[in-house]
């Protein structure tokens, strides 16, 4: 795998915790920046994907962002009740 260099400007108390969270991994900075990179990245393809199918199939079936706050607003309302 080609890798390239980046230079990134951290506090130092990101520093300091960075340092102690590779220490606990056996990793050294940049292992643990890449792996949590990759994480993230890997995280936010998911959420996306996510929101991309509710928004397919409430497309699909007619359902507007305001049905759903409504939807939530009634059940909420009744399990209060039931309390």
């Amino acid at each position: 795998m080609k890798t390239k260099t980046l230079n990134i400007s951290l506090p130092q108390s990101l520093i300091t915790k960075v340092d102690r969270a590779a220490k606990r991994h056996d990793a050294n900075r940049s292992e643990l920046i890449r792996d949590a990179l990759r994480t993230y990245l890997e995280t936010q393809q998911k959420w996306e994907d996510i929101f991309s199918y509710g928004q397919q199939q409430a497309a699909e079936r007619g359902v507007t962002e305001r049905d759903v706050l409504k939807a939530v607003s009634t059940e909420r309302r009744k399990r209060r009740t039931r309390v």
